[in-house]
């Protein structure tokens, strides 16, 4: 598909925030945020999840909840703490903005639910 960035808002749960660009990466579920980011925001690890990298060594990172931004569409989503690294932006975050990938203009286009 190729990859591409899109610009967030992401806000913390002491309400600290910042603008950031997070890589569009369909073949990953979670929110992936760089350590140095995630302190910025004051996230707070709830629990740890295992994970294989995009290189394909085994690692533990800290999970945390983080509020996610694109335009007027919000949620509030679990993500990972990288310790390096780019931000990305998987399917269930995307999912839970309702925005699908246009891959042939690599940009995000609003989708409807499929329970109304």
């Amino acid at each position: 598909m190729g990859q591409f960035a899109v610009s967030v808002r992401l806000t913390g749960p002491t309400g600290r925030s910042e603008e950031a660009e997070l890589l569009v990466d369909t073949g990953a579920f979670h929110v992936v945020l760089p350590c140095e980011l995630a302190e910025r925001l004051d996230l707070v690890a709830a629990r740890w999840r295992r994970v294989r990298t995009a290189g394909g060594e085994t690692a533990t990172w800290p999970m945390a909840e983080v509020r996610l931004a694109i335009g007027d569409n919000e949620v509030t989503t679990p993500c990972l703490i990288a310790p390096s690294g780019p931000g990305s932006l998987g399917s269930f975050g995307l999912e839970g903005l309702f925005l699908g990938v246009d891959p042939v203009n690599k940009r995000l286009v609003p989708i409807e639910s499929p329970y109304l």
